[in-house]
């Protein structure tokens, strides 16, 4: 049986969280995993958020979550998911499709071991694990706005980020994908209505029932750059 991990990455307020949690709410999602690297961040290190915690510390933390989602796929989860921002290439993008890898090969090696334990055919296919990140992020008003109004609430929750502020460690490190390709979704709509146009495509890109053109893939990298950069004069300068 093939095995998913999924990542709902991509800038802070890019809605994340709700991407994540509507996603695991789908019929193919039963079953799935949930890894919150929040939650494995609250673990380590307290009641210090993601702006208290030292550069060494984020990356010990980003290493526990992988090997929870690799202890998960090896035991066998159909499906894990996660939410990261997935900053840098050597630090965050390579590290997780090595993990995958490793995955993939111990998910390979126990299915045959157990062929020939259980005296079982050969299958057409082996199982394999997919990666499927995507990089979601939305207009720089829309940024601005959602930070202004979860300040409060992510102040008494002890989440990552504060205010824009906050944001602006990611904002200078962050390097587009080179790796792998993710699906770009813009969230700027958060009617009803466009989260459920984001979700479509989201399940057709997990389900592997949709093809994205490299023409919208160009457009949305081109739209994700700008807003980024917007982001980044008026948290920087």
């Amino acid at each position: 049986m093939d095995r998913t991990v999924f990542v709902a990455s991509g800038m802070p307020y890019a809605g994340k969280s709700t991407i994540l949690n509507r996603v695991l709410e789908a019929p193919y999602a039963k079953g799935a995993t949930l890894v919150r690297m929040d939650d494995i961040r609250k673990k380590l290190y307290g009641d210090r958020g993601d702006t208290h915690v030292t550069k060494s510390e984020h990356l010990y933390k980003n290493e526990k979550v992988r090997n929870a989602i690799l202890e998960a796929l090896v035991l066998g989860a159909p499906m894990v998911a996660t939410e990261a921002v997935m900053l840098t290439e050597k630090g965050h993008q390579k590290p997780f499709l090595d993990m995958v890898a490793r995955a993939d090969a111990y998910v390979k090696a126990i299915e045959a071991e157990a062929r020939v334990r259980d005296e079982l055919p050969e299958p057409a296919t082996p199982s394999s694990v997919k990666p499927k990140v995507v990089l979601l992020y939305a207009a720089t008003e829309v940024i601005v706005d959602r930070a202004n109004r979860s300040m409060e609430e992510r102040r008494k929750s002890n989440a990552s980020i504060f205010d824009l502020t906050g944001i602006r460690g990611a904002l200078e490190q962050f390097e587009f994908p080179l790796l792998y390709q993710p699906l770009l979704i813009d969230t700027s709509d958060e009617s009803e209505l466009g989260l459920g146009k984001c979700l479509v495509e989201i399940d057709s890109f997990i389900l592997e029932t949709l093809e994205q053109s490299e023409d919208v893939f160009k457009q949305r990298k081109a739209e994700f750059v700008r807003s980024w950069e917007e982001l980044k004069k008026i948290v920087i300068g």
